[in-house]
């Protein structure tokens, strides 16, 4: 038993209403049960209740037994002086308020139906990948469809609210929060974490000044990186070496440890040093780098604004004087450009939209998502399994909420998939 449970036995009144009765004997009716209250404080604020002939409005406390309120300490807070019932699992002590008053207790334990009891503990005690994994090929479409619409959103908004703490950071900022988000992914997981700190030794505010040489961008970002720290003896690598001294020197930067970076166990198209000059190339394409992204609407339209090659030396290299076996041009793959759709432009779009006050960018963010393939990954691969919908990057993402921030917490009561296979008496 849990005191969530009783929460929710509470807010949805999933006990036997007949006869009843306070512990003291006094008769109860519940007119309201009140708001579901996620803070500090009583647990349901507003409920309505009627004592005998008495119709009472206030608060509720909930607890696994009646001596909690005194381990709890509510006996020497006056928060707690409204609270109209206690209700409880377990009566096993009397409560008073302050001044002495016997506050009326409600005891559930007997109360609930036993086949809603059993789900919860099933739910509760499941060891499965999802608790409810053996019940969720029976849930009615519209009920998972509801939770994931939920869950996009969810998702979104708590992207939203990291991009929030990056815009007043940076003061308004946009291209140098989307150039913060954009050199997280440009890592791609594996180098997720050196590239979010190069974003934040090397601003874009200083890539901005050098923005129209394709050069002097590749010298900064590989110098920073601490690609140009090595004896190179061909002449790209020197005449970039040399050119990040000068600057580097000018700016007072200080590079970054190189073995941060890396290699192993990946595609050569994906090494750092190839995602690094495309990112040179895209600072390089776009004078206004950020407005093309509010201003375009379309799929077409946004994944184009990533279509990219790295620099000719590129060509005939993976690494810094390490001719490649065969030239190949080095561009921005489709599902590179989908995970930075996906990851960068629908949350920037959803948190423009916030900002501005304008529900059009957050349906263009939600839009987009739903236009774009699902993600291939280890946590919806396990969703196919068990039959998910998977038909777009909106499903993939609202999955991937689902399961990392409420199965994995075994939070059920509060998702409408829990609550639909706890209403199946």
């Amino acid at each position: 038993m849990t005191e969530d449970f009783l929460h929710y036995i509470w807010k949805f009144q999933r006990f036997n209403p007949h006869s009843l009765k306070c512990v003291n004997g006094e008769q109860l009716e519940v007119i309201n049960a009140g708001m579901h209250n996620f803070d500090s404080g009583p647990d349901f604020f507003n409920s309505r209740l009627r004592i005998d002939n008495t119709e009472w409005a206030g608060n509720v406390e909930v607890h696994l037994r009646s001596s909690d309120w005194y381990k709890h300490g509510h006996q020497d807070d006056k928060v707690y002086d409204k609270v109209i019932l206690h209700l409880v699992w377990e009566d096993d002590q009397p409560v008073k308020r302050a001044n002495g008053d016997l506050i009326p207790t409600l005891e559930l334990k007997g109360r609930v139906n036993r086949v809603v009891l059993e789900k919860f503990e099933a739910l509760n005690k499941s060891k499965d990948w999802i608790p409810c994994e053996n019940d969720f090929t029976n849930l009615e479409e519209i009920y998972v469809s509801q939770q994931l619409n939920r869950m996009m959103v969810e998702r979104l908004e708590e992207k939203s609210s990291r991009l929030d703490r990056l815009l007043k950071l940076h003061t308004n900022d946009w291209e140098e929060v989307f150039y913060q988000l954009l050199c997280r992914y440009f890592g791609f997981k594996v180098n997720a974490t050196p590239f979010e700190l190069l974003s934040t030794t090397l601003p874009f505010s200083l890539l901005r000044k050098h923005q129209q040489s394709l050069m002097q961008l590749e010298a900064l970002l590989f110098g920073q990186a601490g690609f140009l720290n090595e004896n190179f003896k061909g002449d790209y690598p020197l005449k970039l070496q040399k050119e990040y001294r000068y600057l580097a020197k000018k700016y007072q930067l200080k590079s970054m440890d190189v073995s941060l970076w890396k290699f192993m166990r990946m595609r050569p198209s994906n090494f750092p040093t190839i995602r690094l000059a495309q990112l040179a190339a895209l600072i390089n394409k776009y004078q206004k780098f950020f407005s093309p992204l509010v201003e375009k609407s379309q799929v077409e339209e946004l994944t184009s604004f990533f279509k990219v090659e790295a620099s000719d030396y590129w060509e005939s290299h993976y690494r810094f004087d390490v001719p490649a076996a065969r030239r190949q041009t080095k561009k921005m793959g489709k599902q590179s450009i989908e995970i930075l759709l996906i990851n960068v432009v629908s949350p920037l779009l959803f948190n423009y939209g916030q900002v501005k006050g304008d529900g059009k960018f957050k349906d263009r963010a939600l839009e987009l998502l739903e236009k774009l393939p699902a993600e291939k990954n280890s946590i919806t691969k396990k969703w196919n399994n068990l039959g998910a919908p998977l038909e777009s990057a909106f499903h993939s993402q609202a999955l991937i909420q689902l399961k990392n921030k409420h199965c994995d917490f075994k939070k059920c009561l509060t998702c409408i998939l829990g609550n639909a296979i706890l209403k199946k008496e």
